[in-house]
C-alpha cells in the first residue's frame, strides 16, 4: 500500500473514531430534541393554505370584435402586481367585502402577513399565485379568492382610466357649449348662425361622449382568474413527523459541530500515533497513567524502552567497532517540554532496568530547580554528597550513593537534595568536567534534567549526551510545546533518540508493544524469573559496553 493510500486509510479510521466518540451523546441529544419538537408541534394550532392563480397577459394588442375596439391596460411587470396586491385600494376593497369598512392598521398588518405572492414568468404571459394561510380552511380559501378578484378589479380600473379621462373632458366641454348656447339665445338679437354652430358642436361632443362610453364599457385589464382557491383539506403546518425528523438531523449536526469545536480547541495529542506523526520522532516507550502518585512504571514497558534505547543508540552510528579504545559509558539525558510530564519516573525506572541487566549504571538528578530523585530513594544530607555541591567544589572528593533495590541490584545515584537558584550557571560551568570523569566508570549514565521550555538548564548539558529521550504526557494541553522543544534541541545539534509517551489512558496504546504488551506481572525478563532474562537485550549488552562514541562531548 503506497503512502497516499495509507493517508486515506488513516483518514477513514479517524473519521470512524470521531463518529464513534460522538454517537454516545449525539444520538441521545438528537432523539431528545426530536421528541421535544414533536410534542411541541402537537400544541401548535393548525394552519391551512389556499391558493388562487391569476393569468397575466403581456401583449397589448387592440382587439376588434363586431367593429368594436377593446381597450386594454398597458402591460406592467409581474413584480408590480405584487405591490398592487398589498396596496391600499386592493386591501381596502377586501376588508369592505369582509364587512369591515374602517380597518385599523393592526388589521391591515395581520392580513398582509397571511398573504404571499409568487409569479411564474412565461414568454407571452405570466402566472400570479396568491396564497393565504389561516387557522380556518374556509377563511383561507375566501381570502385568496377575494385578493384575486380585487386584483383583477384593480387591473380593470387601470384599463378604464383612459376612457374615464376622455368622458370627464367631454362632459366639461358639453357643459360649456350649453352655457354658450343659453347666453346666445338671451341676447336682444340672437345670432342665428352662431347658435347653429354651437348646436352642431354640441351634437359632435355628444357623439364623442357616446363613443367614449362605449370604450369604457369595453375596457378590460390584462388579468384573468386562472383557477380559484379551493378549501384546503390538510393543514400545511405544523407537521410533527417532518419537524421531528429535521430536529433529529439538526441535533446530530449540532452535537458533532460542538464535538468538532471541542476537538479544534483541544491542543492535546489524541493518540500516541498522532504524537509520532506530528513530531516525526520514533516512540521509544508507552506508559499508562499511574494512580495514587506511584512512580514505579510497568517493568515490561520499561524493558521495552531500554531495548529501544540500545537499538537506537547503535543505529545512530555513534559507536565504534574498535575495542582497543578505552571504554566510555553511554549518557542518556531524559527531559520534557514542560513540568509534570513524568520524566523523572522514566529516568528512574530506565536506570533501574539497566541495572537489572548487569549494566554498571549511574542516575544523576540534574533537575536543580525541582529535584525528586532524592525523595524517591529517601536520600538526605549530610550523608549524601549531592550534585550542586559537586559542581560548586569540583576538586573535592565525592562518591555517588549506592542503592540496592529488589534486594539484589545495585544502582549508583548522584541526587540533588535541595533546589538551587543558579542552576544554569552551575551546570554550564561544571557538568562537562564531571561527566567526563564519570564516563570512564560506568556503562550507562541516566541524567534526569529540567524541562526545556520553562528554564534554560537543559540546553547546555543536552549536547554532552549520547542521546536525548523526550518524555511527553498525553494529558498535556500544550501539544505545541513538544514541537518547540524538538526545534530547540535540533538547533544545538542534539541527537534525539525518540519520545516516551506517558499518562496514556487505558487501552489507548498503539498495540503490540509499549505497556499494552506484557505477561501480566511485567517481570518476565527478570534473571531469576521463570522466563529468564531478556535474551534480545542481553545480545546487545556486550556491544553497548565494548563500544564508545566517536567523540566525548
Amino acid at each position: 500500500m503506497n503512502e497516499e493510500n495509507q493517508e486515506i486509510e488513516i483518514s477513514f479510521v479517524e473519521l470512524f473514531q470521531f463518529i464513534k466518540r460522538g454517537i454516545i451523546w449525539a444520538l441521545p441529544l438528537a432523539l431528545l430534541l426530536a421528541i421535544g419538537v414533536y410534542l411541541f408541534s402537537q400544541t401548535i394550532q393548525p394552519s391551512y393554505q389556499a391558493e388562487a392563480a391569476v393569468l397575466a397577459y403581456k401583449s397589448n394588442n387592440e382587439l376588434k370584435q363586431f367593429d368594436t375596439t377593446l381597450v386594454t391596460a398597458p402591460p406592467i411587470d409581474g413584480s408590480a402586481y405584487k405591490e398592487a396586491i398589498y396596496s391600499y385600494p386592493v386591501i381596502n376593497s377586501v376588508f369592505e367585502k369582509l364587512g369591515n369598512d374602517e380597518p385599523e392598521q393592526k388589521d391591515i398588518n395581520d392580513i398582509k402577513k397571511k398573504v404571499s405572492i409568487r409569479t411564474e414568468e412565461g414568454r407571452s404571459s405570466s402566472t400570479i399565485k396568491i396564497s393565504v394561510k389561516d387557522n380556518q380552511p374556509e377563511q383561507a380559501s375566501k381570502l385568496a379568492n377575494l385578493f384575486a378578484d380585487e386584483l383583477i378589479a384593480w387591473e380593470n380600473q387601470r384599463a378604464a382610466k383612459g376612457p374615464v379621462k376622455i368622458i370627464n373632458a367631454l362632459e366639461a366641454q358639453i357643459a360649456t357649449i350649453k352655457e354658450q348656447i343659453v347666453l346666445s339665445k338671451t341676447q336682444p338679437n340672437p345670432p342665428t348662425d352662431e347658435i347653429r354652430g354651437l348646436e352642431a358642436k354640441l351634437a359632435d361632443a355628444r357623439l364623442q361622449m357616446s363613443n367614449a362610453k362605449t370604450l369604457l364599457n369595453s375596457a378590460i385589464g390584462n388579468l384573468e382568474k386562472l383557477s380559484p382557491a379551493l378549501v384546503p383539506i390538510k393543514p400545511v403546518s405544523p407537521r410533527p413527523k417532518l419537524n421531528a425528523t429535521l430536529a433529529f438531523i439538526l441535533g446530530l449536526f449540532l452535537a458533532y459541530g460542538v464535538l468538532l469545536l471541542k476537538e479544534a480547541l483541544n491542543t492535546k495529542f489524541r493518540s500516541v500515533a498522532e504524537l509520532a506523526k506530528k513530531t516525526n520522532q520514533p516512540i521509544l516507550g508507552e506508559f499508562p497513567k499511574m494512580h495514587d502518585g506511584k512512580r514505579t512504571l510497568p517493568q515490561e514497558a520499561v524493558n521495552y524502552l531500554r531495548t529501544n534505547v540500545i537499538l537506537d543508540t547503535q543505529n545512530s552510528n555513534l559507536l565504534l567497532q574498535d575495542e582497543d579504545v578505552p571504554q566510555f559509558s553511554k549518557v542518556f539525558l531524559v527531559t520534557s517540554a514542560n513540568k509534570e510530564e513524568g520524566k523523572s519516573s522514566v529516568a528512574r525506572n530506565l536506570a533501574e532496568s539497566f541495572a537489572r541487566h548487569d549494566y554498571k549504571t549511574l542516575l544523576i538528578d540534574a533537575d536543580l530547580r525541582k529535584p525528586v530523585i532524592a525523595g524517591i530513594y529517601n536520600l538526605k544530607s549530610p550523608n549524601i554528597v549531592d550534585l550542586p555541591k559537586i559542581l560548586k567544589e569540583p576538586s573535592a572528593p565525592y562518591k555517588p550513593a549506592t542503592l540496592k533495590f529488589d534486594y539484589k541490584y545495585n544502582l549508583d545515584v548522584i541526587p540533588t537534595i535541595k533546589a538551587v537558584d543558579n542552576a544554569t550557571e552551575l551546570l554550564s560551568r561544571g557538568f562537562h568536567k564531571l561527566l567526563a570523569d564519570l564516563r570512564q566508570k560506568y556503562d550507562v549514565i541516566i541524567v534526569d534534567s529540567a524541562p526545556v521550555l520553562p528554564v534554560a538548564d537543559t540546553l547546555p548539558i543536552a549536547s554532552l549526551a549520547t542521546g536525548v529521550i523526550l518524555v511527553s504526557s498525553m494529558e498535556t494541553k500544550d501539544s505545541a510545546g513538544i514541537m518547540a522543544t524538538i526545534d530547540k534541541l535540533k538547533t544545538i545539534g542534539v541527537n534525539i533518540l525518540g519520545i516516551v509517551a506517558t499518562n496514556i489512558p487505558k487501552n489507548s496504546s498503539r498495540g503490540g508493544y509499549g505497556y499494552g504488551y506484557g505477561y501480566g506481572s511485567g517481570y518476565g525478563d527478570d534473571k531469576n524469573s521463570p522466563k529468564g532474562p531478556d535474551k534480545k537485550t542481553e545480545s546487545h549488552k556486550t556491544n553497548l559496553k565494548t563500544k564508545r562514541p566517536k567523540t566525548v562531548s
